[in-house]
């Protein structure tokens, strides 16, 4: 990993999100919370997505 951000989030958060995703039945988890922002305007927005992924660095 080369990227100095986001900071890679440690395997013992991500299992923990999963085990409480599971117990709520939640069929989706983000891990950190702040990506559900850009996974939700990808869904609704998909040029707008495409456009700041762009800008930012981020993938299509």
């Amino acid at each position: 990993y080369e990227r100095a951000r986001p900071v890679p989030v440690p395997a013992a958060q991500v299992a923990r999100a999963i085990v409480d995703a599971v117990e709520r039945e939640r069929a989706e988890v983000y891990v950190p919370g702040w990506l559900e922002a850009p996974a939700r305007l990808r869904g609704a927005a998909p040029g707008v997505f495409r456009r700041l992924a762009a800008l930012f660095g981020g993938v299509s």
